[in-house]
């Protein structure tokens, strides 16, 4: 017959039947199947398996033929064997004296994958032999009692050992910093689970291969303490090494890690710059109107011990805006990626927030066209002065009445500040007409065609002016003669120029007027000085 099998890996013993035992029969009138194991043992490795046959034989009287199923088939689970691939077997009729009949059942002992190592019995009793001649074979009452073969399953040699894999690349918590970091890394897997350590290894820019920096470490981690490692720019790798075997393997080296930076070194000092250039500048120093901001410019960041580039600026302070007045002093920092923060960078100066002092004085009498002065003084606590501390505003006389003088005074950054003061331009004083004419509501009668002296004087407060140019005019003008006013004749009239002197013996002007020569006529006479002062006599002619 054709069995099916599994490969044979490891055979150590394949057992074939010789002899076996004889069951015998209650009966010999009834037919009975005896089966027969061979003595010994098989060795089978997990997952295979090997052949075995098993002889039988059928003594006694049977009617007819009969055929009956045997297994002949084992495999082996979990130690336990179960029967498969049923084989029909034909037995021809036979007497009670007949020779025993005899066949065999060849069958495969397999062993499942992944069975654990150890020893098993495969018995007889378990075959189920069904016969379709009900006075035919049956099975003998000895197969019962357990013809055994023992299998045993080899322990499965442990496997080659293997080297560790190697660890993932370090990975550092901070970076950049000023050191005391910590490195950790992807844990080494080991196909035996053998412990290993890890061994860390560095190489900063300046250096030409890596260097140990620790061995024997137990865990997938390394912390430096503060101040450590080296400023610089690091580079890391770690192995992973067994332990507890010998050889003890080791692994590929990890991967480098990214760049570390170690940074213990603040970047250059920052440049203080003003938002624009200082109004004034003197011996005191610098000087901004009203108010400066200032700012921060960062000016790099220097090279590490091991020549790479620094951790690179992160920030500067924010501008800051100084309005008070007085001196100020800007101060800012710097700072790196890693933390460092520079040395300030300073400016300094004054702002100037307050304009000049001035102070404006007017004399109190003023008089029309003879000019005069006010006086100013000015002071500045800040920037000082842009001009002068004093000085004179002349003043306008040119008309009569209220007017202002004023001053704009400046600092040296820009602020302008007006003083003034008020005067009065004043009248001049006008006196007379002297005798012989009388003044007021008095009508002077002289004879037509005569020449009468208006004699009169103008001073400017105290001062009597001498000059012709004071008058202005002469204007006679023909009125009304009025018959009840008061009347005095004129007591003296003169012959001459009538042209207007000033008769400094006498200290007063002398118009000579010659009156028309219209007799009976009145007529009024009014000098009017540059001011517009006037003097007005009343005259009637005879």
């Amino acid at each position: 017959m054709r069995l099916n099998r599994k490969t044979v890996t490891a055979v150590t013993a394949a057992l074939l039947l010789l002899t076996g035992g004889t069951a015998h029969a209650s009966s010999l009138d009834t037919a009975v199947v005896d089966v027969a194991l061979p003595a010994g043992a098989v060795s089978v490795q997990a997952g295979d398996s090997v052949p075995i046959v098993i002889k039988m034989t059928v003594t006694g009287k049977q009617d007819g033929t009969a055929t009956f199923k045997v297994h002949s088939h084992w495999v082996l689970s979990g130690g336990v064997f179960t029967g498969s691939d049923p084989l029909a077997f034909t037995v021809p009729a036979r007497t009670a004296q007949d020779p025993a009949t005899a066949f065999a059942a060849a069958g495969t002992v397999a062993v499942a994958s992944g069975q654990a190592g150890g020893t098993f019995t495969l018995a007889a009793a378990a075959f189920d032999i069904t016969n379709s001649n009900p006075t035919g074979a049956k099975l003998g009452s000895g197969s019962a009692s357990g013809y055994a073969v023992t299998v045993t399953v080899p322990a499965t040699p442990p496997p080659a050992n293997s080297a560790p894999s190697a660890p993932g690349a370090p990975v550092a918590d901070a970076n950049p910093s000023q050191g005391a970091f910590t490195l950790t890394w992807a844990a080494s897997a080991d196909a035996q689970s053998d412990a290993v350590s890890y061994s860390l290894q560095a190489r900063s820019a300046a250096d030409a291969d890596y260097a140990v920096v620790a061995s024997g470490l137990t865990t997938p981690a390394y912390s430096f303490a503060a101040g450590q490692p080296g400023e610089g720019t690091w580079r890391y790798r770690v192995k992973a090494t067994e332990t507890a075997t010998s050889p003890a393997l080791s692994s590929a080296y990890s991967a480098d890690s990214v760049a570390v930076v170690v940074d213990r070194t603040g970047p250059n000092q920052p440049t203080a710059v003003a938002d624009r250039a200082p109004e004034h500048v003197d011996a005191r120093g610098s000087w901004w109107k009203d108010a400066v901001t200032v700012g921060f410019e960062g000016a790099g960041d220097p090279a590490l011990a091991d020549g790479s580039a620094g951790s690179g600026l992160a920030g500067v302070d924010d501008a800051e805006t100084f309005d008070d007045e007085g001196p100020f002093g800007a101060s800012g920092v710097a700072w790196d990626r890693a933390g460092n923060v520079s040395v300030p960078g300073v400016l300094g100066g004054n702002v100037d927030t307050e304009s000049p002092e001035v102070a404006v004085t007017c004399p109190s009498d003023v008089y029309f066209g003879q000019g005069g002065t006010a006086t100013w003084t000015a002071a500045d606590s800040g920037s000082g002065l842009a001009g002068a501390a004093e000085g004179t505003i002349a003043l306008d006389t040119t008309s009569l009445g209220l007017k202002s003088a004023s001053v704009a005074v400046s600092d040296n950054v820009g602020h302008v500040r007006d003083g003034s003061c008020d005067y009065t331009v004043q009248a001049w004083t006008l006196s007379g007409f002297y005798q012989p004419v009388d003044m007021g509501d008095v009508v002077n009668t002289v004879k037509n065609g005569a020449t009468v002296p208006l004699k009169f004087a103008v001073s400017a407060g105290p001062t009597a002016l001498t000059s012709t140019a004071a008058v202005k005019s002469f204007v006679q003008t023909r009125i009304a003669c009025d018959t009840s006013a008061t009347v005095d004749a004129v007591e003296l009239t003169v012959t001459g120029g009538t042209s207007l002197r000033y008769d400094a013996t006498a200290g007063q002007f002398i118009q000579n007027w010659q009156t028309p020569k219209i007799a009976g006529a009145c007529y009024r006479v009014a000098m009017t000085t540059q001011d517009g002062s006037t003097l007005t006599a009343k005259f009637r002619l005879r």
